[in-house]
């Protein structure tokens, strides 16, 4: 810090410390606010506090809650807490309030022309940017003669083509930059001048927008009760992957794991759909649909119709017993006259998973009389109860006979799928 003073108020800054509001002992008798000091006098970039004091009773009390603002902010600023820094020369007052309590202290910003600024450079020297891609950004650098980075929004003034191009300057600890929102497609310069210095940056602005779709990945068939991923991939005007934005999906039939993703750094959001765990004879579809947000505001989306197919049979499943539930492991098996016997066959896929197709059957009279009585039963799919999202949930798909043999004898049941495996199972009735 260059200087800090406490003074008496000058008969030059009279009329600086008559707009300041005199100091106000109490809106109550028992409670005072200070300002201290009663004048800062600060070089152009230093900072210095304003202490706020409050006293009840002659005692001191917690200053939380006293508001502080700065009468003219092109030449001082004052933080929250009460932090007074110097941006230009010239005089101007920071106030104090406590609810009815006021006071206030007067302060001179001075030149050091080696704090001042000595080097503007705005980088790069041209930005490519595109209508629709929201705000961006071009980092500057500004140097005083000491060295210093001294990033500032105060003072700077700019000059573009309203209509293509609108900026401002923004200040941090982390860089100095401008934030420049794109407008319509052209060209213009974007002119920034500050403290006697200037440069500027050539913005080409063409017209984009933000890309969303499915991606190569997302399914283009199903298997039933398999899940399968849906993906999109989002790109913003400039080709890009957009990352950090949501996506909603909706799938019919069948559920999906979540309904929201968010994009990804490739700007890729993925969920798991899967199909339901049985089909219609001949198979059936679904459809697969997503809406977008974009940062600009706009949502956009898309729907695809997806081919769902059962597992193929790899083989036959054979179920025995009265109710047609015990599976067989042989091929062969015995069964007692005068009972009722119930044959089924199901199919596995090549991934021990049963299919949702079942195969047909037929009899034969191996030996011995034939069976007093038969039935087909035909073809059915069992289910339990529906699963959340209300699609019903299959265990098994299987064809099945019914026999009741009135003497000893043999038959042997066929099942085959349509291009696929067959299979026998000889019954002998004793």
């Amino acid at each position: 810090m260059r200087s800090l003073k406490a003074a008496g108020k000058w008969g030059a800054l009279l009329a600086l410390a008559l707009a300041a509001c005199d100091r106000n002992p109490a809106a109550n008798a028992d409670t005072t606010l200070l300002l201290e000091p009663d004048h800062l006098q600060l070089y152009v970039g230093e900072s210095a506090p304003a202490l706020g004091q409050l006293l009840r009773n002659g005692h001191d009390i917690p200053s939380e809650g006293i508001v502080y603002w700065s009468g003219n902010t092109s030449v001082a600023t004052v933080s929250p807490t009460g932090l007074v820094t110097a941006r230009l020369p010239g005089d101007t007052w920071v106030r104090a309030r406590y609810g009815e309590l006021l006071d206030s202290l007067v302060v001179t910003v001075l030149s050091d022309s080696r704090a001042e600024l000595q080097v503007l450079d705005l980088i790069p020297g041209e930005v490519q940017a595109a209508t629709q891609s929201g705000p961006i950004t071009i980092r500057y650098v500004a140097l005083d003669g000491y060295g210093r980075t001294r990033c500032t929004p105060y003072g700077f003034t700019t000059r573009m083509d309203p209509f293509i191009l609108r900026a401002s300057v923004v200040a941090s600890e982390t860089g100095c930059w401008f934030v420049v929102t794109p407008g319509a497609e052209g060209e213009t310069w974007l002119v920034a001048a500050v403290q006697g210095l200037s440069d500027s940056v050539r913005v080409k602005v063409a017209n984009g927008a933000y890309q969303v779709q499915f991606t190569d990945s997302t399914v283009i068939s199903a298997q039933a009760g398999v899940p399968a991923p849906v993906s999109v991939r989002m790109l913003d005007p400039r080709g890009r992957p957009a990352a950090g934005q949501s996506v909603w999906f909706t799938a019919s039939p069948g559920r999906l794991a979540q309904t929201t993703a968010t994009t990804d750094s490739t700007g890729t959001a993925t969920v798991l759909w899967t199909p339901p765990g049985v089909l219609a004879a001949g198979g059936g579809s679904g459809v697969i649909s997503f809406r977008a947000l974009f940062p600009t505001g706009a949502v956009a989306g898309d729907g695809r119709t997806v081919p769902l197919v059962g597992g193929a049979p790899a083989r036959v499943e054979w179920f025995a017993g009265n109710d047609g539930r015990m599976p067989v492991g042989a091929r062969s098996l015995v069964a007692a006259l005068h009972n009722f016997l119930s044959v089924s066959a199901a199919g596995r896929d090549a991934s021990g998973n049963q299919t949702q197709e079942a195969p047909g059957l037929t009899f034969v009279v191996l030996s011995g009389a034939a069976p007093g009585k038969t039935e087909n039963r035909g073809n059915t799919c069992e289910q339990n109860l529906p699963d959340p999202n209300g699609m019903a949930r299959y265990l098994a798909c299987y064809a099945s006979y019914r026999f009741l043999a009135d003497s000893a004898g043999a038959v042997r049941v066929y099942a085959a799928f349509p291009g696929g495996p067959r299979d026998s199972l000889d019954v002998t009735f004793r």
